[in-house]
């Protein structure tokens, strides 16, 4: 009879409350505010990015400053959505001038004629 109580307690401490399981998965929507290969942060919630994660392909498409909902369950991602991507703006082109560069393989310089004047008087 003993064993019994003793099983059960055991049993009991082991066993999860719905409320716990439930606390254990969580969502968040909102701002990508941080990215790495090993976390992910939105609106103030981290959730850990496992090596295994079928998720690296949606994942790519996300960047700092991106709007995204992720799901995690025990702090792990198993869920990730793009609701608008990063907008990545550019400044427009410069116009950069270069001045005539000195040739790499200078040539022997320029030809010089054996009579010293103008063309066509030898």
């Amino acid at each position: 009879m003993r064993r019994t109580g003793v099983a059960a307690l055991v049993l009991a401490g082991l066993a999860v409350s719905p409320a716990a399981a439930a606390s254990a998965r969580w969502s968040a929507q909102g701002t990508v505010t941080a990215l790495s290969v090993r976390s992910i942060t939105v609106h103030g919630k981290t959730c850990r990015i496992s090596p295994a994660a079928s998720l690296r392909h949606a994942l790519t498409q996300l960047g700092i400053g991106a709007d995204a909902k992720i799901r995690c369950t025990s702090g792990v991602l198993k869920r990730v959505a793009v609701v608008k991507p990063t907008v990545v703006t550019l400044p427009p082109p410069s116009v950069a001038v270069v001045p005539n560069p000195t040739p790499v393989f200078p040539g022997p310089g320029p030809a010089t004629r054996s009579g010293g004047g103008p063309p066509g008087t030898a």
